[in-house]
């Protein structure tokens, strides 16, 4: 039987190691590299532990007598650890104190594929319950998401706005400086002895074709600040959620973070999914901001709190 591999994860790196021997589990705990709110885990568990409620495991066992010389064989027989044949001249136990040590090199191990605790870090007895340690407690609620989402999208009207009136600056100049033609042109008394839809009517007439160009060249300038805020928004969201931080200004005030389901970060290929999906609505007149509500209170009905953006891109949105 192999030794036992263990895994253990740092609650402030939130970076998991292994796999190691009980044996160096023990000695960092002895030197204070491992503390009792990280975790540890090894094939078998159900979820990943405080050390805490795991210290009793790794306690320094009482050494055993050894067995006298003559007890050790001198012919060709296997070495046993615990069961385990590693061939040589002599019969040893490894629970004794001439126990030896053998390391394992798995490649990919079960716990590679074991996800380990994210929102359940650093809580006071948070292995959690339910898939890989992940608590339900852990998603983020309707409530906060809400809140996020108005503080980033105040950010990001104010961001689009000033684009916008930066794109926009040529065309009043242009539009100003035409109307000006235009007016010098009409009788000085006009607009006195006209009333003003006189006025408009004979201001538009003397536009003429110049107006109409004025016009479409307004609505283009439109739809493109439309598409340049909703890339704003779309690289935005997946950068600040795909660096270190994994979250969006508002995400960060109110204590969340997106993670991929094994609280570890998500991809940038399925973070960027998850944004685009959430702001396509935002191109639909007048109904784009009710459907991307819709799209969050979906939230409500799924087992891991998961809005459709977050169902299709298959991210969490944790509470740190």
């Amino acid at each position: 039987m192999s030794p036992e591999q263990w895994f253990y994860v740092h609650t402030e790196t939130r970076q998991r190691s292994g796999p190691v021997s009980a044996v160096h589990i023990r000695q960092l705990i002895q030197s204070g590299k491992l503390r009792d709110t990280d975790y540890v885990w090894k094939p078998g568990m159900a979820n990943w532990t405080p050390l805490s409620e795991m210290k009793q495991v790794f306690v320094q066992p009482q050494p055993q007598p050894q067995a006298p010389a003559s007890a050790f064989p001198t012919s060709d027989s296997d070495l046993d650890l615990g069961g385990l044949k590693l061939g040589g001249g002599f019969d040893l136990d490894a629970g004794g104190t001439g126990g030896i040590q053998v390391d394992f090199d798995l490649g990919e191990s079960v716990a590679e594929r074991h996800p380990y605790p994210a929102g359940g870090l650093g809580r006071a007895g948070g292995g959690g319950g339910g898939r890989g340690g992940i608590s339900v407690s852990d998603h983020a609620g309707i409530g906060r998401r809400l809140v996020a989402y108005i503080i980033d999208g105040f950010l990001l009207v104010v961001i689009t706005l000033i684009v916008g009136l930066v794109m926009m600056g040529p065309f009043f100049i242009d539009m100003i400086s035409e109307s000006m033609k235009v007016m010098t042109t009409m009788q000085p008394s006009g607009p006195a002895q006209q009333t003003p839809e006189q006025f408009q009517a004979e201001f538009e007439e003397r536009m003429g074709a110049r107006g109409a160009e004025l016009e479409e060249e307004a609505r283009t300038l439109q739809r493109k600040i439309l598409w340049i805020g909703l890339a704003i928004a779309v690289l935005y969201g997946t950068l600040m959620e795909w660096c270190p931080i994994q979250g969006t200004l508002g995400k960060m005030a109110l204590g969340l973070a997106v993670t991929d389901k094994g609280g570890d970060r998500a991809p940038i290929l399925r973070i960027f999914v998850r944004n685009f999906v959430k702001r396509l609505p935002l191109l639909i007149p007048c109904f784009g901001y009710l459907i991307l509500l819709v799209m969050t209170l979906v939230s409500l009905f799924t087992p891991d709190k998961q809005g459709v953006q977050d169902l299709v891109s298959g991210c969490l949105v944790e509470r740190k």
